[in-house]
């Protein structure tokens, strides 16, 4: 009981980190300085909104540290790339740190020739 009890604590008192890379999902290639996004709510009686935002790194990238357990969106979006949410209207249920999120933004296409 202590343990559970323990556990509990430590997952609402904002230890937990989510985590992962964004590629691009045609060549699989990291990228770079893509924006990522989480909402949601903290506290359980009542809850407050929650926002972070994070780029990514040289290799694509992320991670979130202080959160607490609950449901979170997460988004990620660059120029000249599609914008992607993830799963189920872009939720991810919190209950253990997740390092392995893997989110794909898919390049625009560019049409090329003359019109004649």
């Amino acid at each position: 009981m202590l343990l559970f009890i323990t556990t509990c604590l430590c997952a609402q008192d904002g230890r937990l980190s989510l985590g992962g890379t964004v590629v691009n999902s045609v060549t699989g290639e990291p990228v770079k300085r893509a924006l990522v996004q989480i909402f949601g709510q903290r506290g359980v009686e009542p809850t407050q909104p929650f926002t972070a935002s994070a780029f990514t790194d040289s290799e694509g990238a992320f991670r979130f540290t202080g959160l607490t357990a609950g449901a979170y969106s997460i988004s990620a979006r660059k120029p000249q790339f599609a914008q992607f949410d993830i799963g189920r209207s872009g939720r991810i249920k919190l209950a253990a740190s997740i390092g392995d999120v893997k989110l794909g933004l898919s390049p625009l296409g560019v049409i090329n020739g003359k019109s004649g």
